[in-house]
């Protein structure tokens, strides 16, 4: 989450005024406590969801398995999301000069250039570590929970 934010949270909230970040910020006219909380946040559902799995654990022991094609409906919706802020690199050429709400003072080029590279560097190269592991599980069919549990539990 905190990747996705990077990438397109300067351009919908400076370029397009989306949502106004009324005290401004340093990336853009977002500040850094944004990028913090979304972290938090996503950090706090994936430890209770950890917790509540582990309590579920034996409640599965028997988990179906699934197609390689469950996994990669939420990779590749990933991956076209990134896609989308590569794109506003490539294709915003006109620069212009526009002020966040605080007053400061932006090139727009600026903005779509570093989101686009944010975008290569995180939610990219996410997308491809992601279709690598899709790649590896078992044609037929897999069970990834269940694996994962092995893996943890050997730790």
């Amino acid at each position: 989450m905190v990747s996705w934010d990077l990438s397109f949270d300067p351009i919908a909230s400076t370029i397009n005024h989306q949502w106004i970040w009324e005290q401004g910020g340093n990336y853009f006219g977002v500040p850094f406590s944004n990028f913090m909380g979304w972290f938090l946040t996503v950090f706090v559902f994936f430890q209770l969801f950890a917790l509540y799995l582990r309590e579920r654990q034996n409640a599965y022991s028997q988990v179906p398995t699934v197609s390689r094609e469950y996994w990669l409906q939420a990779v590749v919706f990933y991956g076209v999301t990134a896609l989308n802020t590569l794109l506003n690199m490539l294709t915003h050429t006109t620069n212009e000069t526009i002020a966040d709400a605080t007053g400061v003072l932006w090139q727009t080029q600026d903005i779509y250039v570093v989101s686009g590279l944010v975008s290569i560097f995180t939610m990219i190269a996410f997308t491809v570590l992601s279709l690598m592991k899709i790649a590896e599980l078992p044609a037929a069919g897999c069970n990834v929970v269940g694996q994962v549990r092995s893996e943890l539990s050997a730790n």
